[in-house]
């Protein structure tokens, strides 16, 4: 019963190793449209990791999408780049871009958007941003 008892310790110490390795699997960029347009996300992308969902992705009106860090590397420098557009004519953008680090026990988030069409207002919180886009 004892032995039993350290391999599973063993197991579950060794699964926190593997996610402290890591930090930024896991990590959340929750955006929510405060728009009266929906918005369509024609490019998701972050180098030296995954974000899921992928594809082109529809952000309806008073609603959030969240997207998910996966398989980051431990020592590389991660560079994301989510692009949004209005479905009415003429059509806006709005383009969030960012770095991700894992950086000993947390993901170092720095964000490096342009000035868009809309304002994106950014809120840091443990493990995840939230991204509000408004009206100017």
């Amino acid at each position: 019963m004892n032995t039993l008892k350290l391999v599973c310790l063993a197991t579950v110490f060794a699964s926190g190793i593997a996610q402290a390795a890591a930090p930024c699997n896991g990590f959340e960029l929750k955006v929510k449209n405060q728009l009266a347009d929906d918005l369509l996300v024609t490019k998701i992308v972050l180098d030296g990791a995954e974000l899921n969902p992928g594809g082109i992705q529809r952000v309806k009106a008073n609603s959030e999408q969240v997207f998910t860090v996966n398989n980051s590397q431990d020592a590389i420098g991660m560079k994301g780049n989510l692009v949004f557009h209005t479905i009415s004519l003429p059509s806006k953008d709005v383009k969030i871009q960012f770095d991700l680090k894992n950086a000993g026990l947390i993901c170092e988030h720095t964000d490096t958007s342009p000035v868009g069409d809309f304002a994106v207002e950014k809120t840091r919180l443990p493990g995840k941003v939230h991204y509000t886009i408004t009206n100017k």
